[in-house]
């Protein structure tokens, strides 16, 4: 049962602002970097910025009951910094769709099927997308670790509590 719809909001503006702030980061960085094999979860910075815009897209995918075949970056050709910005765009455009929703949809059970092994499952929109939410968080994290070990001084922080002290 949702409790507090503007939380799930200010969640959808920090993945932005967070995923943002990861942009601005790796931009600062040579382009070689991008492709750099580091070892932890994914080979690289675009392999690991590419699993949260995938997951991020399967979520959104799923909470609108649309079926999903493949990985949405699966074939992807584009360079780092069209990536980037077309990451930040979808995510804008899941600030619109978080904001559309009303009490009653984000409480309802939305059937989906695994990826990887084609099982059904069930969860609330809510719950789908405080996953989603947390899994970003998740893989920022990484990301953190990763500039530190590519050599940039200039780190932002992503903490939850920085975006509410600046918002």
């Amino acid at each position: 049962m949702i409790k507090n719809e503007n939380h799930l909001l200010q969640m959808a503006d920090y993945n932005y602002w967070a995923n943002d702030r990861i942009r601005n980061m790796i931009l600062k960085m040579d382009e070689s970097a991008w492709e750099a094999e580091i070892i932890s979860s994914f080979k690289s910075l675009k392999e690991t910025v590419l699993h949260i815009w995938d997951a991020e897209v399967v979520w959104f995918k799923r909470m609108n009951n649309q079926e999903l075949n493949d990985w949405p970056s699966k074939g992807i050709k584009s360079n780092r910094d069209k990536i980037l910005m077309d990451w930040l765009a979808f995510d804008k455009g899941f600030i619109a769709y978080a904001k559309s929703l009303s009490e009653a949809q984000w409480n309802e059970n939305v059937p989906y099927m695994t990826l990887s092994s084609s099982e059904p499952h069930e969860n609330t929109r809510e719950f789908m997308f405080r996953h989603c939410m947390n899994h970003s968080t998740f893989h920022r994290g990484q990301i953190i670790t990763f500039l530190r070990q590519l050599g940039l001084k200039d780190l932002m922080s992503t903490d939850l509590l920085v975006f509410g002290r600046e918002n």
